[in-house]
Parts: C-alpha cells; sequence; structure tokens
C-alpha cells in the first residue's frame, strides 16, 4: 500500500509545451484533458475492431496494463488521417522498451465502411477500432482532426493532444516509471442518470479446477447452516462466494486476497467465505487470522455439492440476477475482473450521447443491424 500511494504522489500530470499538438481544437483538448489521471471506460461492445493476423481477441485497457499505450484518432478519407497511423506506428519501433508499448487506432465515425478496406489494403499491423457510432469518440475527447491520448503503465491517461513526433519522447518518459500492480486507477465519472451502453461479463475461466463448470447457469441457492459473522443478505446483489476451510493451507494463504478485494468493493460486491466445519472451529481459527469479510458455516456443503466441488478453496462470482459469472481459485480474482463484472452487472458502458463532459461533439447513432 505504501509503494501505491508514493507512486500516486510522485507522478507528474503536466505536459511539457514542446510535445503540445498546437493544431488541435480547444474545444477538443479541453474535451481530453477531463480524462487526465483516470482510466478510459472500456469500449465493451462498441465499435468493429480490426485486429492484426496475430491477435485473436480484441484488447482491453485492462489487459494493457503495464505498457505504455498510444491512442491515436485517424479517418481514412483524409491525407491527414491517413498519414498520422503511419507516423504514429514508428513510434514502436523508436522507443527504448518496445515490449512494453502498444498503439491502439481509432477510426472516427466518418467514412468508417471504407476503413477495413484500408487497413487490409495497406496492412495496418496495429488494433484498430471502428468507431460507427461516435460514442467511443465522445469517451476519449476525439472529434474529426487526428489526435491522441497517452496512457501509462497503470492505465492513466497522462497526455493529451500530443505533437506525432514527440510521441517517442513522450512514451519513453513514461517507460521509465515503475508498474504497480497494487495501484488501483479509477475509470473516469459519468454523472448518474446518463444512458450508457450495454457492456459484456468477462469471458469464462479456462480453469475451474475440481467440480462443474456452472459459469453462465444459475448459481445454486444461497443456504448456510450459520453465520461465523454478522450476518447479510445476498440476494439482488453482485456477490463472491469462497468455499474454503480452517485445514486447508491454500484457503488460508488467499485470505489477504480475499481481504483486499473485500475491502476494495466493500459498497459494490458482498463478499463471503463458507466452510464445511463447526462454527467453533472457525470462531477458534479468526482469533489469530483477520477476515474482513463475511464468513459462514454450512457442515452440509449443500452449496458445494451442488456444484460438485472436490477441491478448495474454490470461489464463484455472481451477478444481482443470480448467474454465476466467474468460477475457479480465488487468487484469479483480480481488481480488474471484479471491475468489469460490477460494470457489466450496472451496465456501465459508453455514455451514449456526449455526456462524458458535456463537449463531446459526436452525436451518438444507433447501431442498425443488417
Amino acid at each position: 500500500m505504501i509503494s501505491s500511494l508514493l507512486t500516486s504522489l510522485i507522478v507528474s500530470f503536466s505536459t511539457p509545451d514542446a510535445w503540445v499538438d498546437n493544431q488541435v481544437d480547444e474545444v477538443d483538448r479541453e474535451a481530453m484533458a477531463t480524462l487526465v489521471g483516470y482510466a478510459p471506460i472500456e469500449f465493451g461492445e462498441s465499435g468493429t475492431w480490426i485486429l492484426p493476423e496475430d491477435d485473436e481477441e480484441a484488447p482491453t485497457w485492462s489487459d494493457l496494463k503495464g505498457k505504455v499505450v498510444i491512442v491515436q484518432s485517424w479517418n481514412n478519407d483524409s491525407p491527414s488521417g491517413r498519414l498520422v497511423i503511419r507516423a504514429a506506428s514508428k513510434t514502436l519501433t523508436r522507443v527504448k522498451e518496445k515490449e512494453n508499448i502498444a498503439l491502439i487506432l481509432v477510426h472516427t465515425p466518418d467514412e468508417h465502411e471504407k476503413a477495413a478496406k484500408y487497413c487490409q489494403r495497406n496492412r495496418v499491423k496495429s488494433p484498430t477500432v471502428v468507431d460507427t457510432t461516435g460514442a467511443i469518440c465522445n469517451s476519449l475527447g476525439f472529434y474529426k482532426k487526428p489526435t491522441n491520448i497517452m496512457l501509462d503503465k497503470q492505465g492513466r491517461v497522462r497526455h493529451v493532444g500530443l505533437k506525432v513526433k514527440s510521441l517517442t519522447e513522450a512514451a519513453n518518459s513514461l517507460l521509465e516509471e515503475p508498474y504497480d500492480p497494487d495501484l488501483v486507477v479509477k475509470t473516469i465519472p459519468v454523472p448518474e442518470g446518463v444512458e450508457r451502453e450495454e457492456i459484456p461479463f468477462p469471458k469464462h475461466s479456462t480453469s475451474v479446477g475440481s467440480s462443474k463448470n456452472i459459469q453462465g447457469k444459475a448459481a445454486p441457492a444461497f443456504v448456510v447452516e450459520d453465520w461465523v459473522s454478522q450476518q447479510v443478505d445476498v440476494n439482488g446483489k453482485v456477490r463472491i462466494v469462497e468455499f474454503w476451510a480452517t485445514w486447508c493451507p491454500p484457503c488460508v494463504a488467499s485470505i489477504p486476497h480475499m481481504n483486499d478485494i473485500a475491502k476494495e468493493f466493500k459498497d459494490e460486491v458482498v463478499v463471503v467465505g463458507v466452510s464445511s466445519e463447526q462454527k467453533q472451529k472457525v470462531v477458534d481459527f479468526q482469533k489469530n487470522t483477520r477476515m474482513d469479510y463475511y464468513v459462514a458455516v454450512d457442515p452440509q456443503r449443500r452449496m458445494q455439492n451442488l456444484i460438485g466441488i472436490k477441491g478448495i478453496p474454490h470461489a464463484i462470482i455472481v451477478s444481482d440476477e443470480g448467474t454465476v459469472r466467474w468460477q475457479g481459485h480465488p487468487t484469479g480474482i483480480t481488481s480488474e475482473l471484479v471491475q468489469q463484472i460490477v460494470d457489466a452487472n450496472n451496465g456501465a458502458g459508453l455514455p451514449v450521447n456526449s455526456a462524458l463532459n458535456s463537449i463531446g461533439r459526436w452525436k451518438v447513432k444507433p447501431e442498425v443491424d443488417g
């Protein structure tokens, strides 16, 4: 926690004047500037991705943590829009740590129908998201003229509206900063009541251990025999249920991690540890081991038996309507995973219009099927 605090204190959010692209419209710069210090909103299902041959899945902001990320807007319908992606791409070959930088291209809505053909014909090698509605561009402060934002290794927006020729210098400065995986970066806030696009729940875990795979299915009814902690009603809430025991070393080792998750999401997620032992056994165990989340016992193992759990620790994450969204070893529960489930559960995708900062200039068009 100390390292996370120090990291947040020592970074500078100012951009040297020499790096600033004075050709960027001030309205757009103000829109982009609202992102500085925050993580952008995940794209979710917005936009159409054009991926290089070696990439199987579209990247997310969470996937890119640990790397410096350049997000460059462009358009295939103007000479400047086409030239900028070539210039931005050269940055990837000029930086000090080539393995720790990524370039994401955002094609603006105008003439977006031609983007895929252009990328294929010109062998564009960076992941490109084609914004067909304007929602992505509004969330990033992009309008018609090519511009950019740059994220540091923590996933925060640090610079906006840079000259293309300054991208290398700016990226190198951020590459010199350490990456703190424990530092939690807040996503840019959106006012309450704003209509937002839906975002998907995370992909299912590929490793569910010694149990049935019930991801995407209804969770078994929550039932326990007795509570060790204060009782909590899990119905209608996002919940993490971990099955554990005091005699299980891996279970005990995961407790500090579960404490951290429970603390981080205390206002959004209910975390419950369920043991099949007798209550007094767990009470005695807690005299020397702190558990900052709800704890219950069920010697009948009713939920465990329905899930077919043969090895512990084992955890499930359930959305508020009762569907299992993730399942596996509790140490696989990351902050990013929980946040995506919370956001998907709340429908916290991109704002449908320019309500993010009141000055996004694209009038969002609905997707048209067929």
